[in-house]
Parts: C-alpha cells; sequence; structure tokens
C-alpha cells in the first residue's frame, strides 16, 4: 500500500504517479525549492525542483462586449482580466478619470444603478517591466423609457400646481383691488344752504346749521327730529 503526504494540501495536490499540482501560483512561490521524498524497497528516494515562474508581458481579457449598452437604472458591471509576471501594475481609467491603480488588483468595475453619467470609455492597462497592455470598452447608457414616463408626470403634476397659486395670487389681487375701490362715507357740506352733514357712531345724522340764519344762536337738530340740542362756545350739548 503507497501513502502519500502533501505539506499544505490547500495549496499544493501530489498524485500516486508523483505528479505535483500548485492550484494558484502567487509571487511567493518563485524560486521555491519542492522537495519529493520516497520509501521504496531499496530505500529512499529524494527528487528537488527549484520552481521559476515564467515572466511575460501583462495580458488582458475580458468577458464584456467592446461597444457595451445598458438600460439607465439597472446595474453596470465590467470586469477585466489581468495576467503577468512580475505582476504588472494595473489602472482603470474613466475617460480621463482614475478610478483604480495598484498592483495585483481586482479591475472590476461594477455599479448597482446605471446613470448618464457612467457613459464614456472605460480603459484598463496594465504595465510591468516586459511590457505593456490595454482595452477599451465604450459605455453607453439607454435611457429608460418607465422613468420618462414618470417625469412627464411629474413635469404635468409641477406645472398643475403652479398654475394653481398663480390664479389664487390673481384673485386675492383682485379681491383686494375691490374691496380699495369701495365708496366710503365723506361729509358733505352744502354751501347754498349754510348746512353739513356727517355721521354720529349711533347712526344718526346731525346737521350743522348755519348760526347767522339764527341771529348768532347756533343749534344741532338730528335726523331723527330730536331737537334742542345747541352748540355754545364751540361745544355741543345733547
Amino acid at each position: 500500500m503507497t501513502t502519500i503526504y502533501v505539506d499544505h494540501p490547500e495549496r499544493y495536490k501530489l498524485d500516486i504517479n508523483g505528479t505535483l499540482t500548485i492550484k494558484e501560483v502567487i509571487p511567493y512561490d518563485d524560486n521555491t525549492i519542492l522537495i519529493c521524498r520516497g520509501r521504496t524497497p531499496f530505500g529512499i528516494v529524494e527528487d528537488i525542483t527549484v520552481l521559476e515562474i515564467i515572466r511575460e508581458q501583462p495580458q488582458i481579457n475580458t468577458r464584456n462586449p467592446i461597444y457595451h449598452e445598458i438600460i439607465e437604472g439597472m446595474p453596470l458591471m465590467l470586469e477585466f482580466k489581468v495576467h503577468g509576471y512580475p505582476y504588472p501594475l494595473v489602472t482603470l481609467y474613466h475617460n480621463q478619470d482614475i478610478v483604480k491603480k495598484g498592483m495585483n488588483i481586482d479591475p472590476m468595475f461594477i455599479r448597482q444603478n446605471a446613470t448618464k453619467l457612467h457613459n464614456g470609455n472605460y480603459t484598463c492597462t496594465a504595465e510591468n517591466l516586459l511590457g505593456n497592455a490595454s482595452i477599451t470598452i465604450k459605455v453607453k447608457v439607454l435611457a429608460n423609457p418607465n422613468s420618462d414616463k414618470n417625469s412627464s408626470r411629474k413635469v404635468l403634476a409641477t406645472v398643475f400646481i403652479v398654475l394653481f397659486c398663480v390664479v389664487a395670487i390673481a384673485l386675492s389681487v383682485v379681491s383686494y383691488m375691490a374691496c380699495c375701490k369701495r365708496p366710503q362715507s365723506i361729509p358733505q357740506v352744502d354751501d347754498a344752504q349754510g348746512r353739513a352733514e356727517n355721521g354720529f357712531a349711533n347712526g344718526s345724522t346731525v346737521r350743522f346749521v348755519n348760526s347767522q340764519a339764527f341771529n348768532g344762536s347756533p343749534r344741532i337738530d338730528r335726523a331723527n327730529g330730536s331737537e334742542g340740542n345747541r352748540v355754545t362756545n364751540g361745544n355741543v350739548h345733547f
């Protein structure tokens, strides 16, 4: 019976025929010494291998189409896969603005609700000592028909409210002007008869009679028929 042991099984897999599989190669694995030991009837057999990661210039792949159209309000997802060693410097641009930049980063661009602000070119670049690479995706956000209907309804509601306020203000102005033009009671003087009419608080009308007609004895007669009230020295007596 053959027994196989391997250190760090989460990263390495060793088959019974001696094949070693590295599940994910990382920069730490470069120039790593791998030792494989086996026991046979003739003794212990040992094999030593130096792992060297192949140097290569960057390569960028994407599953998105180069011309990407999306409806406004839907999620926008742009995915880029960068390969190359040494790990390249990766930069993601939206038009001329830098969205992400760094070594060994995931240049994925995700927005839950796409808007017109997300229109434009998305360019991913990668550069290391062996070369560089870039890829551009043109994104166009299309208007959502449902949002246009909602916008029209909001505009109509706003116009109705404005018209209602204008009509209410106009009615208020007309009412105020009508009140200002209403005729008010103004004392009248009859020069021909030498009399003046004025209103008292109780609604009765008082006639001031010229004193010359009564030989210097002024007299006030109420319109309701009461008489005998006198004016002496400028004072009215009732």
